[in-house]
């Protein structure tokens, strides 16, 4: 079984010199981690954040007009909040800042 040695784990079974050839690793597992699993929940937190602030503090806008698929999804996403409707992009942009 492995245990800690310094900052990574080594078999206790390995002479000092191949613990030392063991120690290294490949770059791509800590990349693979971050990319499969730190970053995809850091985004759930964030989205489950915004999803729980108050209605009255988050400002949303649509495209189109009311009863338009912008509209029904903001509201399926939103179901308390009120929206703009707004006839351009600039115009969404400029009203959600």
């Amino acid at each position: 079984m492995p245990v800690l040695s310094g900052t990574v784990l080594a078999d206790p079974s390995l002479s000092e010199e191949e613990k030392k050839l063991q120690r290294k690793i490949a770059v791509e597992v800590p990349v693979r981690i971050y990319e499969e699993f730190i970053i995809p929940l850091t985004k759930d937190i964030e989205l489950e954040y915004l999803l729980q602030r108050p209605s009255n503090s988050l400002r949303m806008s649509y495209l189109g007009q009311p009863g338009s698929f912008c509209h029904i999804a903001m509201q399926h996403v939103f179901p308390s909040g009120d929206g703009y409707a707004c006839q351009t992009e600039k115009e969404v942009g400029v009203t959600c800042r």
